[in-house]
């Protein structure tokens, strides 16, 4: 059975949020930052790790507010901004399904571990945040153009 926003705010998975344009610009913002920063490989690992996750996890949230909506601040608050790319993008897994791995991953190691991504961790979660972002700037500015940011000008050089 197929679940709807209608479904997930029944069931205490979702609140009603009214976004914004600039409250979108700035998540925007946040996303290029941090996979900008993954990249960075004069940055430690664990945070590059944390940086290319923060990306991923921004740009689900950014999809569901466009929606209007958001995921009640609470425990597994992180798993249902992810598991909502199924409702926002129309996911069928491919992004939400790595993306929950790097997510336990994450939880389960970051507090209270060191080295807890490889390299090529890093660079896939980095690549799937970056392949989120185009996914989620394309959704709401199919589905929600009057919030969708403008985007920013490329510098030639």
């Amino acid at each position: 059975m197929k679940m709807s926003f209608e479904d997930w705010l029944a069931n205490g998975h979702l609140k009603r949020h009214v976004s914004s344009r600039d409250e979108l610009e700035k998540l925007y913002r946040v996303i290029r930052r941090d996979i900008k920063a993954a990249g960075n490989r004069k940055m430690d690992d664990d945070w590059r790790f944390v940086a290319a996750y923060n990306a991923a996890l921004q740009a689900a949230g950014a999809a569901l507010k466009a929606a209007g909506y958001e995921v009640p601040k609470a425990g597994g608050a992180h798993f249902q901004t992810i598991e909502s790319l199924k409702l926002t993008i129309r996911d069928d897994g491919t992004i939400v399904d790595p993306l929950q791995k790097f997510r336990a991953k994450r939880g389960g190691g970051i507090y209270e571990e060191t080295e807890i991504a490889s390299d090529q961790e890093i660079k896939e979660l980095r690549k799937l945040a970056t392949e989120l972002f185009d996914k989620v700037r394309a959704y709401i500015s199919a589905n929600h153009p009057a919030l969708a940011p403008n985007e920013p000008e490329k510098r030639n050089g």
